[in-house]
This record gives C-alpha cells, structure tokens and sequence, in this order.
C-alpha cells in the first residue's frame, strides 16, 4: 500500500511539472516575442527620428551656408575695394548691419593679424590693430594701408589718389606717404620708401594719428631700420641722433610715453654715444619713466585685448588656410575664445580671382542669434510629431533651445548639429507622455512574468497540498480497514470454529449441542454489529 501511494505521489508530481514547465517556457517565449517586436518598433521609431534629425541638421548647415556664401559674397565685393579702406569699411559696415547673426567683421591680414573690426554691439569700428614690437604703434595705420595697396603700382595710386583729393588733415597725407613707404620697402624699393618717409619728417613733423602719435616719429624709427637694413650704418645713426634732437627740442609738445618710446629705442640703438643728445637729460629718471611706460604699454588698452584674443584664436588656422590653395569652408568653424567658442566664417580677399590673397574677411557669428534666428525656425518648420519634444542642447546638456519637459527620461535619439558641432539635437518624450514602446511596455511585461510565474506556483502548491491530502487520506483508510480487518476475523473464526466441530459431530449430547449453536448466535449477532458500525 505504502509503495503504491509513493508512485502515485511520483506520478502526480510528473503530471504536476509537465503541465507547469510547459507555462514556463510558453510565457517565457511570449515575453522573448513581445521583446523582439518591442525592438523592431523601437528601431523604426529611432530610424524615423534619425531621418526628422537628419532633416534638421540639413536644414541648419543650409541656412548657416547661406551665411557662408554671403561672407563669400563680402570678400568678392571687398576685393575690387582693397585699394581704398574707407571703401572696405563702409562695405564691413553695410553688411553688418544687414546680417543679422554676426557679431562681428574683420578684416584680416595674411599673417593672421587683425586689421580692421566692426562690432554688433557698438555699431561702430572697433579700435584699430596695432603692430608688433619691432614697430611702433605710430605704424599700424601704415601696415593697413600696406595690407589694402599689395604691389608699388596700387600704393602709388592710392597716394595720387589722395593727394588729388586735396585733404586738408595732415594725418591723411602721412598716412598714404607711410602707407606708400611700408609698401615700397616691402616689395624691395627701399629708396623710395626712404623718399616717402623723408617727406613725412620734413613736411608734417607734428602730425599725428588717432592715438596721438605723431607719424614722424615712427617714420624716423623706419628710416633707420631701412638704412640698417642697407648696410648704411652711418645713415641709421645719424637718423636716430636726428630724432633724439627732435625730441629734445618738441618733446613738450608730444606725448610723454611716446617720447620715452622713443628715446629708449634711440638709447638700445646708440649705446655707445658718449655725446651728442643722447648724452643730455637724467638717464635714471628717463629709464624709470620708460619702465612705467613699458609695463602700461604691455597692459591690455581699450581693444587690445579682444585683439590679442581674436588673433591668439583664429590666427594659426588661419594662416595656415591661407597659405593653402583650398576652398574656403563651406560651414562655419567652431574657434574658441576665452569666454567659449564661436562660429566663425572666413573668406578669402582678392584683387582678381588669380591673384593671391591679399587676407581674409572674417565674421565671428553670434551664438545666441544663430540659435534664435536659424536654429529654432529650422525646428519649427520640421515635421514633428505632437508627443515628441525637439530641443537642442550645449555640451554640458543644458537646453539652448526648447526646454526639457517634466519627467524628461533618457532622449529617444541626440545627434550633434554638423553646422554647430558643440550643439546636440535630441528628440525626448512630451509632459505627460510615456515615453517610446520599451518604456512604456517594459513594466507591464515584468507584471506580466511575475504573474505568470505566480500563478503556476500557486497551481503547484494546490496541486501538492492535494496530493498530500489524498496520502494522508489513504494511510488514515489503510489503519482503518486494517483495524476493522482484525476486529472481524475474531468471530469469524469462532464461527468457522464451531460450525468445523458441530459438522464433525465432536459434539456430545443435546446440552453441548445446544451451547454451540448460543456461542454461534452470540459471535454472529457480535459480527453483525461490527458490519453495521462500518456500514454507519
């Protein structure tokens, strides 16, 4: 009995794993097919989102080539006006006031430095370049005139020009004649240029630039380098010694740093005099005044330090893209500043499409403006769906466009702006929406296991308690028909006993006769109850 219970509790519990593997498997196949179709949606949805990305990007890098091509179109114009500045600043002028996303526009030399700036904010040029240390200040109106006039034929013309023109400002007739003398000193006519810078000494000695400078100062400190430059020693040290006797006698009349400039450089230069009019005056005292003015001069001036900035920036590239015979980008550059990156676009200037560069027109865009006016309506007019959210976001993930909806989750795709590389677009789920697919079916699908999975463990456990009910059943039914077994074998075998013995006719007389047949009536009437309490 007991061995057969235990295969049938072995039999149940086959039957009970049979049915609940198979459940198992099954649920863990719909959940593999639920997933796998998940993924393809969400494929499609990211492959329809990259495609909406992919359109707006073209769109932004279309607009920004706009802007390109109209600094292209800049240069072309400014080209065939290289020989006149005003011309070059009225046209830098006109087109910054037209396009509305530059912040500003340069004009820059082929050496990268910078020669001219016109600035949004102030709506006016922006304070001019000044030269490096082998040259005074003074000159930086002369190396502007020397970037518009390239070759000795336009920087005569531009000097006829204005002396046609009849100016009445000394300072404009300096300017060309220095201008006219950087140029021919430049293109190897070194005679000339020590012509023109003469006529510079002798006929406006006090005239002066925008800062103050009086321009026959500088042309003195040119004249000697050019004499030096000749072998002409004698020449340079009587040029210098001529201007520490200007000095001496205007002085008063000149800016007093740049008379210790230009003493100084009359003092490195002519270490060895011992007399004349290096000999005069209180060395100290002007060595002293000259450290003072050295340390302000090394100061950042009003401009001097967006200057130094722009050409510590866009200055090596652009020299070496300049150099280069190559197409001019066609989407703005990404150039850092101190104060972040910029988009800058640069074009190449030329008197005619043969000639070589003459520098560059550079415009330096402002972010937020192409942000507002190109990105932004380059969204809007996209397609896109109601429950997505299109924003375009900084390296740093802070929204520059747009703005993150409420229980903003992961973005269902981010791409960077090919125009604007520090910028990433990415499409994200609207306030209050779920979110893509997976998102939003993922939890249901964990419900969905868990519930699955409970509920053939709750059917195994009913099916085991059963079992156990129906063996603790059947032992309970074994003790009892072995009990009942052995309380009616008892008088059936008192029974079996005297019906044995009254057939063999062992019994003697009527009186023991008699009292088998009581024995018999009482064991079977004992039989009969048993039955009948079994029965009940």
């Amino acid at each position: 009995m007991r061995r057969s219970l235990e295969r049938e509790r072995r039999v149940i519990a086959t039957i009970v794993f049979l049915v609940g593997a198979p459940g198992i498997v099954l649920t863990w196949l719909g959940i593999r097919l639920v997933r796998s179709e998940e993924k393809e949606v969400e494929r499609r949805e990211r492959a329809h989102y990259a495609a909406v990305a992919a359109d707006a990007d073209l769109a932004v890098s279309r607009a920004l080539g706009f802007h390109a091509e109209s600094v292209r179109d800049l240069a072309e114009r400014l080209g065939p006006r290289v020989g006149s500045l005003d011309e070059a600043r009225e046209v830098l002028a006109g087109s910054l006031e037209k396009e509305g996303v530059y912040e500003r526009l340069h004009l820059v030399g082929p050496d990268g430095r910078l020669l001219e700036a016109h600035d949004a904010k102030t709506a006016a040029p922006a304070p001019p370049a000044t030269v490096a240390d082998e040259s005074h200040p003074a000159l930086a109106s002369a190396r502007r005139l020397e970037f518009v006039a390239s070759d000795p034929a336009a920087a005569r013309a531009e000097y006829e020009r204005i002396v046609r023109s009849g100016p009445t400002d000394d300072g404009l007739a300096c300017l060309a004649r220095v201008g006219v003398a950087r140029c021919f000193a430049k293109t190897g006519a070194r005679e000339e240029a020590l012509s023109a810078l003469e006529q510079v000494v002798s006929r406006h000695p006090f005239a002066t630039d925008t800062s103050g400078m009086a321009y026959s100062l500088g042309a003195r400190l040119e004249m000697a380098r050019i004499h030096a430059d000749l072998g002409r020693d004698d020449s340079a040290r009587w040029t210098l010694l001529d201007l520490a006797e200007f000095l001496l006698a205007h002085g008063d009349r000149l800016p007093a740093d740049q008379v210790a400039y230009c003493w100084a450089r009359c003092r490195e230069a002519l270490t060895r005099e011992t007399s004349g009019p290096l000999a005069h005056g209180e060395p100290d005292a002007i060595a002293a005044r000259w450290a003072e003015i050295e340390t302000a001069r090394r100061a950042p001036r009003e401009g001097e330090r967006e200057r130094v900035e722009f050409e510590a920036a866009v200055g090596p590239w652009l020299r070496e893209w300049l150099a280069r015979d190559v197409p001019a980008p066609r989407l703005p550059i990404p150039v850092h500043f101190e104060d972040g990156w910029r988009p800058v676009i640069a074009a190449r200037l030329r008197r005619d499409p043969e000639a070589p560069p003459l520098g560059a027109a550079v415009a330096v865009l402002d972010r937020e403006r192409v942000l507002g006016d190109v990105v932004a309506p380059a969204l809007a007019a996209r397609s896109l769906e109601p429950d997505a959210v299109w924003i375009v976001t900084d390296m740093e993930g802070r929204p520059v466009v747009g703005e993150l909806p409420e229980g903003s989750r992961e973005p269902w795709i981010e791409v960077p702006l090919s125009a604007l590389p520090y910028y990433r677009l990415s499409a994200r789920a609207a306030s209050g929406m779920g979110g893509n697919s997976s998102a939003s079916t993922g939890p249901l699908l964990v419900w969905a296991l868990v519930l699955s999975v409970g509920s053939i463990a709750a059917g195994l456990y009913v099916a085991l308690r059963t079992v156990s009910r129906e063996i603790a059943s059947s032992r309970i039914q074994s003790d009892f028909v072995s009990s009942v077994t052995h309380e009616l074998k008892t008088p059936l075998t008192a029974i079996q006993i005297f019906v044995e013995t009254l057939r063999e006719g062992r019994v003697e007389g009527p009186r023991e006769t008699r009292e088998c047949l009581d024995l018999l009536a009482a064991e079977a009437a004992t039989l009969s109850r048993l039955i009948q309490r079994i029965l009940d």
